[in-house]
């Protein structure tokens, strides 16, 4: 058949010239192949084909606990107001310098005197945490220290029925915005998996901080504006944190704690 006069000799190595086109035109539209349509990570699945997984490493999700106490005037009365409360808060980080939060959940008020506490119908936060300078004492690597300063601002409302003596149980409902600036020492271990915590910061700074609200008709307000912070904050590894963090208000401490999950 290979010496058939009807079939050109060259059929073959024109067959063999189209087979290395076509396989060229397929390896050049597998490099050229968007990422969008790339498997990711360690995942080989058929829908990881055909879409990007959402990024989700910028994003945490938190459970928080939290024990405050102010002076707060209710016109000519004044009442250490203790306030407990559990919250869920998520973050996000915008950009490397700047993180937005956000937290919401409820609690109790507890009385010094009379009835038994009150519940804190709702309470949220949002918030920003911005880092403003940032100060390595070696180059950037492993195990090496970093001095931070940071501004921190918060706006929180909480509302719920509150009994003060002398004035009975009536809705309180207050708004606290707080800013504060901090000075942090940040140790990181990373690229090494057998030495823990991945990270860790220390922080403490001034706080400034207004309450506004009501209790019933009466008009309500913080006693002492200016404050003072410190914090721990661990990170156990890369996707879990421990957060511990104490306030001094009016030769009050307030404790606050927490679990975040870093995805």
């Amino acid at each position: 058949m290979l010496d058939d006069p009807a079939i050109p000799h060259n059929m073959f190595a024109m067959n063999r010239h189209a087979l290395i086109l076509v396989v060229s035109a397929m390896l050049a539209a597998l490099v050229a192949t968007p990422a969008s349509a790339a498997p990711y990570g360690h995942s080989d699945t058929a829908e990881h084909y055909l879409y990007r997984p959402a990024d989700l490493t910028q994003w945490s999700l938190g459970l928080l606990y939290s024990y405050s106490q102010r002076d707060i005037r209710y016109g000519a009365t004044t009442e250490r107001l203790r306030t407990t409360k559990q919250m869920v808060r998520v973050g996000a980080d915008i950009f490397p310098w700047l993180t937005l939060h956000g937290a919401a959940g409820a609690g109790e008020f507890s009385n010094e005197v009379g009835p038994e506490n009150d519940d804190v119908d709702s309470s949220y936060t949002v918030g920003a945490q911005m880092r403003l300078l940032e100060y390595w004492l070696l180059e950037p690597r492993s195990n090496e220290d970093r001095f931070t300063i940071e501004a921190s601002v918060s706006y929180t409302e909480t509302e719920g029925p509150h009994f003060v003596a002398g004035r009975g149980t009536r809705e309180l409902s207050y708004e606290e915005i707080q800013a504060g600036l901090t000075l942090s020492w940040v140790n990181e271990i990373q690229n090494t998996k057998f030495i823990h915590p991945w990270s860790s910061r220390l922080y403490l700074g001034p706080l400034f901080s207004v309450v506004e609200g009501s209790h019933g008709s009466t008009d309500i307000e913080e006693v002492d504006d200016n404050g003072m912070v410190i914090g721990l904050d661990i990170r156990f590894t890369r996707y879990m944190s421990f957060l511990f963090e104490g306030q001094w208000w009016d030769d009050y401490v307030s404790q606050s704690a927490g679990l975040v999950f870093n995805f």
